[in-house]
């Protein structure tokens, strides 16, 4: 992975993170009960359609969990499913590995093929999508975070209640290197409530990397010592 920045640059692609977090970092949660499945704790079908406007005829990586938990094949993208090993690809049919008509695929990826997928992508395959988005999950982002050039970033107002009972909760923590880069918010708020179950509060974010003003650390996501902090105009609110 070290020298993923140098070849995505050279195959003229970009690499972006989209995400949706609370404010302590929670991305995703794996219920308490069989089969454990990993979900979002949250409803904002709002985000969901930001996700599908942002993402629309692109390419996106996903870890194996990730891709396993997704409700169905996202229309009209490559999936792009690393794993430590290609092994479990084999429980897929030939037919769900064909790219269908609007551009649906799936490439079973591990560390070593990554390399291969994006050359495939920028190079032979007939959409040409330059921009490759990372979706999760926590460990995906930690390793491709520093190499990414825009992060898409929905906050959600969510908080754990006294009876919700899981087996797992999921993190993305902001590496260090993200903020020691130059970056600029280029989309804050306004903050909405969603009309999802429980009607919590969400803000999109959008930040970039940039070449100077190094000193502009993306204050709206809560400063550099904190995770995904609520904005600062949110908290003098509160």
């Amino acid at each position: 992975m070290q020298h993923l920045g140098e070849e995505v640059a050279r195959l003229g692609l970009e690499l972006a993170c989209i995400v949706a977090v609370s404010p302590n970092g929670t991305i995703g949660v794996t219920s308490a009960e069989p089969p454990y499945a990993q979900s979002l704790p949250w409803d904002v079908p709002e985000d969901l359609a930001n996700f599908q406007r942002v993402t629309k005829h692109c390419a996106l990586i996903m870890g194996r969990k990730t891709f396993l938990s997704l409700p169905r094949l996202l229309k009209g993208r490559i999936h792009i499913v690393l794993s430590s090993t290609s092994n479990w690809a084999s429980e897929l049919s030939s037919t769900e590995l064909q790219e269908d008509d609007e551009g649906t695929a799936i490439w079973p990826a591990t560390a070593d093929t990554l390399a291969y997928h994006l050359t495939q992508l920028a190079r032979h395959h007939p959409q040409r999508p330059r921009t490759v988005f990372v979706i999760g999950g926590s460990a995906v982002f930690a390793q491709f975070a520093e190499f990414c050039t825009r992060w898409y970033i929905t906050i959600v107002n969510w908080q754990r209640g006294e009876g919700d009972m899981f087996k797992e909760v999921h993190y993305c923590l902001p590496p260090a290197s993200l903020f020691q880069q130059e970056m600029e918010v280029v989309h804050n708020g306004p903050w909405m409530r969603s009309r999802g179950k429980g009607n919590v509060e969400y803000v999109f974010l959008k930040i970039e990397r940039r070449a100077s003003a190094a000193e502009n650390a993306p204050t709206a996501l809560g400063g550099t010592d904190a995770a995904y902090g609520l904005p600062k105009e949110k908290e003098k609110q509160d």
